[in-house]
Formats: structure tokens, C-alpha cells, sequence
């Protein structure tokens, strides 16, 4: 009968290992689980970050090109501006020499007179 106890007792004690180990791998499973699911989470939280910069970047871009154009079209308004200026400002000397020459004939005539 004390065999059978001693038998018993080693039997439940090996039960009780069994267990704790399957406790043990059960836990460790669960956390690997839970380790790969917040990773998958993490990787999926990081492609829409992506998704979200290249379309931030598509939209600078978008913004950049329209910039580039307004700008290109700034600069050739204002060489117009330059050259109209420029233009109307060699007008004005001719025009100033025209007259700068007239008075001075007029003088000469005058003085020749």
C-alpha cells in the first residue's frame, strides 16, 4: 500500500510538472502571439505612415511644380515690366534730346541773330 501511495504521489508530482510546463509553453506562446500581432499592428501603422508622407509628398510636389510656374511667369512679367520700362525710358531721352537740340538751334539762332 505504501508503494502504491509513493507511486501515486510520484505520478501527481510528474503531473504537476507536466502541467506547469504546459502552463509554461502555453504562456510563451501566447506571448509570442501577442509579440506577432503587435508587430503586424506596428508594421501596418507604419505603411499607412508611408502611405500618408507620399501623398503629403505628392501634394508638395503638386505644390512645388505650381510655385516653379507662377514663379517662371512672375520673372518674365517682370522682364516685360524691365524692357517695357526700358523702352519707354529710351523714348523719353530721345524725346528729351529732340527737344534738347531745339532749344539748342533755337539758342544758336539767336545768338547768330
Amino acid at each position: 500500500m505504501k508503494k502504491v501511495m509513493m507511486e501515486k504521489d510520484a505520478l501527481e508530482k510528474r503531473l504537476l510538472e507536466a502541467e506547469a510546463k504546459l502552463r509554461q509553453k502555453d504562456d510563451c506562446l501566447q506571448r509570442e502571439t501577442e509579440q506577432s500581432r503587435s508587430s503586424v499592428e506596428r508594421e501596418k501603422k507604419l505603411e499607412r505612415e508611408v502611405t500618408d508622407l507620399r501623398a503629403e509628398n505628392a501634394t508638395y510636389k503638386g505644390i512645388v511644380i505650381a510655385e516653379r510656374s507662377r514663379l517662371k511667369r512672375a520673372y518674365k512679367e517682370l522682364l516685360e515690366l524691365r524692357l517695357g520700362k526700358a523702352k519707354t525710358l529710351a523714348k523719353r531721352r530721345i524725346e528729351q534730346a529732340k527737344s534738347g537740340v531745339a532749344h539748342a538751334e533755337m539758342l544758336q539762332k539767336r545768338w547768330n541773330n
